[in-house]
């Protein structure tokens, strides 16, 4: 499990040198990135904080006119186990960079590193540390992966919901969507959804800004269908559709999605649901009895018919090329 290193930043300054106590950062970024000083990071501070510093002295070093450039703080990347934080992503010559700030240089922060390097090899994608030391080499596999959460959903005032998007869309690797990985995962939400969308679209509208009242935990479907635009993780926008007919769904832009994201995505909403359906049920809360007030049935009710009706559908040999549950009857 080694790491790569940079040769010439391998005996940095030491905290108290002579450029006024500022720390020389070892990094095994590129030889032509700038090296970075900056005051001490503090090991048992806030992170968020040491990042902040970190993000601070490299966009001083980067200069405004260079190929590299400061881009964000606080990205979120996600995989098959949950959501990567990246404290700060860095764009070099157009290529995205992820940055990891580790105020010790010790086998936690190595073994960190190396698993998300390893993650974002995958994906054709070079992460760069900065630590006081080099890093020694990783001694064991770790997860470096957060749990899903609303957290990760940030509000969209800028996206157009009139350009085209699906909840699933056919593809040669995926031409039937009743055997898709994206049905399983959104039958699997709506059944865990049942009864309980109300407390689920309220953490979905906190965390993505559009409700400002921590107090509120529940939010009522309206008899309209309302849009949502927002942003999930790796900042690809969405849609989220709610109704009482219909319940909740989230539609995709097909181009800036992908069918890999799509899947990704579904899936842990999906098991988010269910997490919702564990904790409303051990602590007793009330559900919704859709049935008691207009006898028009539930979401569920819905989405049963949705299904009977592609699969009558696919008994005529008929397959269908998208699934948008705004259009669907």
């Amino acid at each position: 499990m080694g790491l790569f290193k940079r040769k010439d930043m391998e005996k940095p300054q030491k905290n108290g040198s002579s450029d006024g106590g500022a720390v020389l950062w070892c990094t095994n970024a590129p030889g032509h990135w700038p090296a970075i000083h900056c005051e001490p990071l503090d090991p048992e501070g806030n992170q968020m904080r040491n990042e902040l510093i970190m993000a601070a002295a490299i966009n001083t070093s980067f200069g405004k006119d260079g190929p590299l450039k400061l881009m964000a703080l606080a990205r979120s990347y996600m995989g098959q186990k949950g959501i990567l934080h990246v404290g700060i992503e860095v764009e070099d010559h157009g290529k995205k960079v992820p940055v990891f700030v580790y105020p010790r240089a010790d086998t936690d922060a190595a073994n960190h590193f190396y698993a998300v390097y390893e993650f974002f090899k995958q994906r054709g994608m070079a992460p760069v540390y900065y630590a006081p030391e080099v890093l020694p080499n990783a001694t064991e596999e770790v997860d470096p992966f957060l749990g899903f959460s609303m957290l990760f959903i940030d509000q969209n005032k800028e996206y157009d919901s009139s350009s085209g998007h699906a909840t699933w869309w056919a593809t040669d690797e995926d031409p039937d969507f009743l055997r898709s990985n994206a049905f399983t995962s959104i039958d699997r939400a709506k059944r865990a959804m049942d009864g309980i969308e109300t407390y689920v679209l309220a953490a979905l509208l906190k965390g993505a800004g559009y409700i400002e009242d921590d107090e509120i935990l529940r939010a009522g479907l309206p008899d309209e269908t309302a849009f949502f635009p927002m942003n999930g993780p790796e900042e690809i926008p969405m849609i989220l559709t709610v109704s009482r007919e219909k319940g909740l769904a989230i539609a995709f832009p097909e181009e800036q999605a992908g069918t890999w994201y799509r899947d990704l995505f579904l899936y842990h909403f999906a098991d988010y649901c269910q997490q919702w359906r564990s904790q409303i049920e051990n602590a007793g809360a009330r559900m919704e009895d859709f049935h008691d007030d207009s006898g028009e049935g539930s979401p569920l009710d819905h989405w049963k018919m949705v299904i009977g009706s592609f699969q009558m559908l696919s008994k005529e040999g008929k397959q269908i090329q998208s699934f948008n549950p705004i259009f669907t009857h």
